[in-house]
């Protein structure tokens, strides 16, 4: 799991984490503050998986949070505070892929962002003999799998 962590008064993403598997990431964002709201004003964030590997299109978004909940207690000790503003699971990701989190936020009007790298575990292998392909992202056998072809005297397709 990924956490995130917005200090909006400093304008500073802070993250931490790895991928949850092969295929799936889960965030959670959080916005710290002082007691004193008074600093966070017009305050906006966003995200997003990005890659300039593979097509992200089709990552699937699963919004399980987002923004502070009503009557959310703080998280800490202080002096700063963390309140949860958005918890998101991204599934659909391609095993062993290089991504990057693109964060954006703003306070007081003025915007910042950030891009965290990250690259996704392989998929576990289903035989022991089978080879990565980095190229395909798949796990591969150890020889080409033969075509079947038609033997009229038995009725029935036989592997040559």
């Amino acid at each position: 799991m990924f956490t995130f962590s917005i200090d909006a008064e400093h304008q500073n993403w802070i993250c931490e984490g790895e991928p949850d598997s092969h295929d799936t990431v889960n965030m959670e964002i959080y916005f710290i503050s002082t007691p004193n709201l008074e600093k966070v004003k017009n305050f906006k964030f966003d995200y997003a998986v990005l890659s300039n590997e593979v097509d992200v299109n089709d990552l699937v978004y699963d919004v399980k949070q987002r923004g502070i909940e009503a009557n959310q207690e703080p998280i800490g000790p202080g002096p700063y505070y963390k309140y949860l503003i958005a918890v998101v699971e991204v599934s659909n990701l391609k095993p062993d892929t290089n991504y990057y989190f693109y964060l954006k936020a703003s306070n007081l009007r003025k915007p910042w962002d950030r891009n965290f790298d990250f690259t996704t575990f392989k998929s576990p292998s289903p035989y022991p003999s089978w080879v990565w392909n980095s190229e395909l992202k798949e796990w591969e056998p150890p020889f080409e799998k033969p075509d079947p072809v038609w033997d009229e005297a038995s009725g029935g397709w036989v592997i040559p």
